[in-house]
């Protein structure tokens, strides 16, 4: 018998990233496919939003790369909370419930 091995994510509005955080998402997604991602964490698009791998560790070096590709504050720190919440992926989606607690963009 398989056995395969669960994991968690976390669900949010894709109104909790910024503009520029989905272009950011969006670029990093295809360069991550190409192999060429500068992010230390995987993002895969589909069409209502993205799914992000949650680092093990997320610190001020994930910081520190995020900033670096143009990702806000507010994307890392909702990387943060969901890590800390114990899951390690993200599935940003269009038509997520939003996240009490957490800002939102309207764009």
């Amino acid at each position: 018998m398989l056995k395969f091995e669960a994991h968690t994510y976390a669900e949010a509005s894709t109104s909790h990233v910024t503009e520029n955080d989905s272009e950011v998402l969006s670029r990093e997604a295809g360069e991550d496919a190409a192999g060429q991602s500068k992010l230390p964490f995987a993002v895969g698009e589909y069409r209502e939003g993205y799914y992000v791998s949650v680092p093990s560790l997320v610190d001020e070096f994930v910081g520190d790369k995020c900033k670096e590709a143009g990702l806000s504050k507010d994307f890392f720190n909702l990387l943060k909370a969901s890590r800390e919440q114990g899951f390690d992926s993200l599935r940003l989606d269009a038509d997520a419930p939003k996240v009490d607690g957490l800002p939102a963009f309207d764009w």
